[in-house]
């Protein structure tokens, strides 16, 4: 998300579109778009919108159609809608938000209500891609501990003096507290250990690298 946040305002008729550009250009860098196909075009682009405000009574893809195809690509789902409508009708608003929106606004527009909603859309925006962007980190080093852990283990698969060993360890979270070793004494005798360290996840990993080590 760029640090003032990417508006695309999406409306047929231009004069709104000039109202809705006046109101935000000082706060945002705002792209505008005059139908719904070209709006998917523009959503797909790099660097995306962070939000897209978007009008419901559109000719050819009307604002509803649009939305349902954003969402269906997976390159513009988690953008946040807002839907632009002169609708009144609760039914309307109602399956505006049903739909997947985050809001919707009516028109004539009220600037500075325009602009408080679309200021906490947009701060909610970034808290969300901060948090997902601190899921991968997590989960990406917990995959390079999940690695470290299975690279202390023997191999899975052993034979030899007319014996044969499969070991399969699959935990319940990316790393745990399972454990397997197996000794060779004498050339035909096999000791083997299975542990399980009591709870899940990071943990019991460390304490089954210590009970290994």
């Amino acid at each position: 998300m760029s640090e003032r946040g990417r508006i695309l305002i999406v409306d047929d008729a231009v004069d709104n579109l000039h109202v809705l550009l006046a109101i935000l250009k000082d706060h945002w860098d705002v792209q505008a778009a005059t139908s719904g196909a070209k709006a998917l075009s523009m959503a797909r682009r790099s660097p995306q919108p962070d939000l897209i405000l978007l009008d419901v009574m559109m000719p050819e893809l009307d604002g509803f159609e649009t939305f349902r195809q954003l969402r269906e690509d997976a390159g513009t789902r988690k953008i946040p809608v807002v839907f632009v409508t002169g609708l009144t009708e609760s039914e309307d608003q109602v399956k505006a938000l049903e739909s997947g929106a985050v809001d919707y606004i009516i028109k004539p527009f009220i600037p500075p209500l325009v602009r408080a909603r679309l200021r906490n859309h947009l701060e909610l925006k970034r808290y969300r891609d901060s948090l997902e962007a601190a899921v991968q980190k997590v989960q990406a080093e917990l995959e390079v501990a999940r690695r470290i852990q299975f690279s202390m283990l023997p191999n899975p698969d052993f034979q030899k003096s007319g014996v044969r060993l499969n070991c399969l360890l699959r935990p319940a979270r990316a790393v745990g507290g399972d454990l397997y070793d197996y000794f060779i004494r004498g050339g035909h005798e096999l000791l083997f250990v299975a542990g399980d360290v009591s709870d899940k996840g990071v943990p019991a990993a460390l304490f089954m690298v210590r009970v290994s080590t």
